[in-house]
């Protein structure tokens, strides 16, 4: 008897949900922080902190594949 995919692939679909959301709320946090800062300072930390989750999910599979494979990821 097989077994759906369908409880795999839903496992997985709410795990990526739940860390986009943890990544969103950690940047509000963040930003928040920022706020409390004078102007110039303001600015670098927004700029330290800005990037979207896509951009975070993608460099956090480069440095796992580094990590794996010894050699920088190309």
């Amino acid at each position: 008897m097989r077994r759906s995919p369908v409880p795999i692939l839903l496992a997985a679909a709410l795990a990526a949900c739940s860390n986009q959301q943890l990544y969103t709320a950690v940047q509000e946090r963040e930003r928040q922080e920022c706020a409390k800062l004078p102007q110039v300072q303001y600015e670098e930390c927004m700029q330290e902190i800005q990037g979207s989750y896509d951009e975070y999910a993608r460099e956090r599979e480069e440095l796992k594949r580094e990590k794996h494979s010894g050699e920088p990821y190309k």
